[in-house]
This record gives structure tokens, sequence and C-alpha cells, in this order.
């Protein structure tokens, strides 16, 4: 699997293996993954959450939360396509929610947006259409 691949894929792949009864392979897989984002590791935020979703599935929420935090601070958003833009609708950052500071920081994406949403007012898709080829 490719470099950028692996690490987006393992955590929720390793969820499912967890889920199937098959632990040993989930913590290889997240391993793997792990190694896979160290050798490409450019320490961008996109980076620091890849690697956040792979320590919260291993259940090393201290790190996870620790670089969440910081990819936050660093302006991160979860990107705005078919993925979720609620962190905790993302099944390994959910791995967080038991995790106080999870919330806070799901908040303050969730209060971001929100003032993104008020500042540009309601969409018409009338005037999207008109604008699309």
């Amino acid at each position: 699997m490719g470099e950028t691949i692996l690490p987006d894929i393992a955590p929720s792949a390793a969820l499912a293996l967890k889920s199937a009864g098959d632990a040993d392979q989930a913590r290889l897989l997240l391993e793997l993954a792990e190694k896979r984002l160290s050798e490409s590791d450019s320490g961008n935020v996109e980076q620091q959450v890849r690697r956040a979703r792979i320590y919260a599935v291993q259940g090393k929420n201290n790190e996870a939360i620790g670089l969440l935090s910081s990819a936050i601070r660093s302006g991160w958003l979860p990107p705005y396509h078919p993925i979720h833009t609620d962190i905790a609708l993302d099944p390994p950052l959910n791995e967080l929610g038991v995790d106080p500071r999870f919330e806070q920081l799901r908040q303050q994406i969730l209060g971001h947006l929100k003032k993104e949403r008020a500042e540009l007012g309601p969409v018409r898709l009338d005037e999207i259409s008109a604008v699309l080829p």
C-alpha cells in the first residue's frame, strides 16, 4: 500500500479487525501504518491528525489528544468532502470520546464551523447552479 494511503485507512480497518476478534492483526496493521507514517513524516497538521487517529485506536489517548489539539490550534479542520466534519463521527477519533478533552476539541471545531456558516448566510441552490458549468 502507498505511504499516504495506509495511515489513512489503517485506523478504521484496525477497528473492524478488533470488532471481528482479530486484535493481533489490528495491532500489526497499526504498527505498520505508524512505521510508514514515520518514514514520510513531514510534521504537518495532516500528518499529526493521521498519527492521532492511529494512536486513538491503539489506546494512546494522551498522545492522540495532544496531536489533535496541536493540529486544531494550527488551524486544522476536517476536510470539506464526504469525510465527516464532526470528528466524533470519525470511528478512530471517536475512540477518544470518553476523554473530556476530546469533547472540548470537538466543540472548538463545531464552533468554528457554526461561525463560518453564520458569516456565509443561507445558501440558495439557484445561485450555486448559476455559477456551475
